[in-house]
């Protein structure tokens, strides 16, 4: 969104500039009772239909990619290991796209939501990486050793940062972290997005806290 000082004003709904308005909506809705609330919890609660279905296309496409590309190509896997990519796909490609949505970005930086919660998170995820370096990748302990001290400089140099920098220093410590991993152990085999989308899910989408941006009348 473009436009001078002067041109931007501000309405009940949010702020407009020239072509565009939005608002703000720093206090979403509590999660829904029952087992909705589980889905709430993951994603944030109060998701507009518009974020429902971009989440649901990322995880179709992106798992049916996953494999298919591998399939058709000519990767000698067994039955399993297109499923477990299958899974993981899922996960890590569907987790970018919701942690970068503005119900994300509302209920995990809430302020009961911490340093230790954010890197908690985080390292959860160095299972998925031992997972790919075990099933799929040639240099298996150099890979995961590389991408897990890559994966955790980032999120620390992130959440040690002061607000207004941690998304160039998150933006930035991607591209060194995926140039070292590039240039050590290589991306793994027939699922290069993994290494990408690790850092997009985690460091550039959950790590940075967004405004949760609405259009005015949503």
């Amino acid at each position: 969104m473009r436009g001078s000082a002067d041109e931007w004003k501000s309405q009940e709904a949010g702020w407009t500039c020239p072509g565009s308005s939005f608002r703000v909506e720093w206090a979403g809705p509590e999660p829904r009772p029952g087992l909705r609330r589980l889905w709430d919890v993951t994603v944030g609660p109060g998701y507009t239909r518009g974020e429902l279905w971009l989440w649901v296309v990322v995880v179709l496409a992106g798992a049916l990619g996953a494999v298919a590309y591998p399939y058709f190509a000519g990767a000698q896997w067994r039955w399993w290991q297109y499923l477990l990519a299958l899974i993981i796909a899922a996960d890590i490609l569907g987790g970018a796209a919701v942690n970068a949505s503005a119900p994300a970005k509302r209920w995990y930086h809430r302020p009961q939501v911490g340093n230790s919660n954010h890197a908690a998170f985080v390292g959860v995820h160095v299972i998925h990486i031992a997972v790919v370096a075990a099933v799929y990748h040639e240099n298996s302990l150099a890979y995961f050793l590389v991408m897990t001290a890559a994966l955790g400089a980032c999120t620390l140099v992130t959440l040690l940062a002061p607000l207004h920098l941690r998304r160039p220093l998150a933006s930035v410590g991607t591209v060194v972290g995926l140039t070292v991993l590039a240039a050590g152990p290589g991306f793994t085999p027939w699922l290069t997005w993994f290494e990408p989308a690790m850092f997009m899910k985690l460091v550039v989408g959950y790590l940075v806290f967004d405004a949760p941006f609405r259009l005015p009348n949503s």
